[in-house]
């Protein structure tokens, strides 16, 4: 073979191979594409959330969800806990816990600033008090909690009842419970 023969042969096979490589790199571009099209999920769901919220360096609340759904492409966005949801509010830069939260369902409107809790509700403050209900609201605007459903207080020597709900601070420091039972203990005198 003539060089000019080996030069045209040794052009063509690299020119052979480069088109080669270029269509394999053309497949393997659309199956990747492919699998990422599968596993996209518009609706931004998180699965094991465990989210810490800092206002200046300083732990507030720790949120934790085995599924969280962030729905951003609606009119009024929302984020969502199908399968319920644990909450640790703190003070004393984030060493102790002042309150607690848990329900079997939870969904908070960040517009509106509402947010609301289902299902086998308990609130625990840092004086030990418990409260239970079935469904209640948080407005992060007004800094209060509140339901219209009966709500169960307990605290370590009594029991109260709220037929129509309560209303608190965020805090649960301090709370108004409508039309109210129960066995209360009340020190002769006061």
């Amino acid at each position: 073979m003539t060089l000019k023969v080996k030069e045209i042969l040794f052009k063509s096979i690299v020119t052979l191979f480069g088109v080669a490589v270029l269509f394999s790199c053309e497949n393997n571009i659309k199956e990747v594409k492919k699998l990422n099209e599968t596993q996209i999920n518009t609706d931004n769901n998180i699965t094991d959330l465990n989210m810490i919220y800092t206002d200046s360096g300083i732990v507030k609340l720790r949120l934790i969800s085995p599924l969280a759904i962030i729905h951003d492409d609606k009119e009024e966005p929302y984020k969502e806990f199908p399968k319920g949801l644990e909450v640790f509010f703190y003070k004393d830069r984030d060493t102790v816990v002042q309150n607690y939260l848990r329900a079997n369902y939870g969904i908070s409107y960040e517009k509106k600033e509402i947010s609301e809790v289902r299902g086998d509700v308990i609130v625990i403050n840092d004086k030990g008090d418990t409260l239970r209900t079935e469904k209640m609201f948080w407005d992060a605007k007004k800094k209060l909690i509140y339901s219209d459903e009966l709500v169960r207080i307990i605290q370590k020597e009594q029991v109260i009842i709220g037929e129509d709900g309560f209303e608190a601070d965020e805090s649960f420091s301090y709370y108004s419970i409508r039309n109210s039972s129960g066995d209360l203990n009340i020190e002769e005198g006061k």
